[in-house]
């Protein structure tokens, strides 16, 4: 109920999907099921998956060229994508642990960030009920 709440708002709406969408623990085909049950604008929906399209692109890019990096053998002389070189190493090391630590920050955030928004809502959703779940409000 707090969620559907919370979806319910178009302001709301799009910035807890992006934060969803920015989440690694979530698949993307499930994530896209799931907001297809909650009442969502269409453009919300698709500005959600652009935003977190330009978060992950960086990262996919920079795995790729790693790889790509490593699967070459053309010989040329690239100090930074020769890694048998300290300087390739280190580059290739920092690259990586550049990625997974704004992975993991961006996943914490998220977590604090949509942890707090629904504690608000289940917040308002007790207000508005007694012990016994009847609406005080109507009385």
């Amino acid at each position: 109920m707090a969620l559907q709440a919370v979806f319910s708002d178009p302001k709301q709406s799009l910035k807890i999907m992006i934060m969803l969408r920015l989440s690694p623990i979530l698949p993307s085909a499930i994530l896209n099921y799931t907001l297809g049950t909650f009442p969502i604008r269409t453009r919300d929906f698709y500005a959600s998956y652009m935003v977190s399209a330009l978060f992950y692109a960086p990262p996919t890019a920079y795995v790729g060229t790693l790889f790509s990096a490593l699967t070459d053998v053309s010989g040329e002389d690239n100090p930074t994508s020769d890694f048998t070189s300290p300087l390739g190493l280190s580059m290739m090391i920092l690259g990586v642990l550049a990625t997974v630590g704004v992975t993991v920050a961006i996943t914490v955030f998220t977590k604090r960030k949509l942890r707090g928004i629904i504690d608000i809502e289940e917040h308002k959703a007790k207000e508005g009920k007694g012990e016994e779940g009847v609406e005080l409000n109507a009385i």
